[in-house]
């Protein structure tokens, strides 16, 4: 990973297969939370907390570019 915890790295982002539209600095925590997606088969009450702490993370991101703007 690189310096940053929430910021995949370009190598780790091209094997998880990860589309380029979702390639952001939210992308280290959207890694785990597809692989725990597929290793579950997509059940919608699997993978909770990976699934909340990226949603908590994608609204902080939002939440503060709105607040510089």
């Amino acid at each position: 990973m690189t310096s940053s915890s929430t910021t995949a790295s370009r190598e780790e982002m091209k094997a998880a297969k990860l589309p380029l539209g979702w390639r952001d600095q939210c992308s280290a925590l959207l890694i785990p939370l597809n692989i725990c997606r597929r290793e579950k088969n997509f059940l919608p009450w699997e993978c909770e907390h990976e699934k909340h702490a990226y949603e908590k993370f994608v609204f902080a991101v939002v939440h503060e570019s709105l607040l510089v703007h």
